[in-house]
């Protein structure tokens, strides 16, 4: 797995993920700050949203699944429509997106979208940092009347929109708990093969 980190300082935390755009894969930042470091730096960010994947699994299991996942479309569709980076903060929680929080699983947010052509939170999302998306046919799928305000050419997907993921785990449970490499995990995130994982250097001191 060593020759797929970057190994990177904070100081350097942007041009990282520039870097692992640029290779054409969605960043994975892995930040073990106890104060998230990474998250806190993006919440200051005027040109970045973040998604709290944890609040998913939560919420999920209190309400329908059809509340969360308009919670995430509204997350996501935000972010294409300014042209935002998406960071997706797992946290120390492992959301399953590979086979729960998405569009293949529509029959069970509700049997009236099966068929219906609209998308909530596609896999897509996490290809190529989110470029997938940029496509006109995406705006069509995930877009509603109610984000169009102020008029119906506000449905857009600009171009500075992209999409990264971050977590709290340790690198050497990155396998496990994020990609299936154990038996016994269920869910994570979609093929690893569409990740380059950045870990962020820690102060020893």
């Amino acid at each position: 797995m060593e020759d797929e980190i970057i190994y990177s300082e904070l100081v350097d935390l942007e041009s990282s993920v520039e870097a692992s755009f640029q290779s054409g894969r969605t960043p994975l930042i892995i930040d073990t700050s106890f104060d998230d470091k990474v998250c806190t730096f993006y919440s200051y960010q005027m040109d970045a949203i973040i998604l709290e994947a944890k609040m998913l699994i939560i919420e999920s299991s209190r309400q329908p699944l059809y509340n969360s996942m308009e919670k995430a479309r509204r997350c996501l569709v935000n972010a294409m429509k300014f042209g935002k980076l998406l960071v997706i903060r797992l946290g120390t929680s492992s959301p399953d997106f590979r086979d729960k929080y998405n569009d293949e699983n529509l029959e069970k947010v509700s049997n009236d979208l099966v068929g219906s052509n609209l998308s909530f939170f596609p896999k897509e999302v996490f290809y190529s940092g989110g470029k997938e998306l940029h496509s006109e046919l995406w705006v069509k799928r995930l877009f509603r009347e109610e984000d169009m305000t102020p008029h119906k050419n506000f449905a857009i997907c600009r171009d500075t929109f992209r999409v990264c993921v971050t977590s709290q785990l340790p690198i050497d449970k990155i396998d496990e708990c994020l990609f299936g490499a154990s038996e016994e995990n269920f869910g994570g995130l979609p093929d690893k093969s569409l990740f380059k994982i950045i870990s962020i250097k820690q102060d020893d001191s």
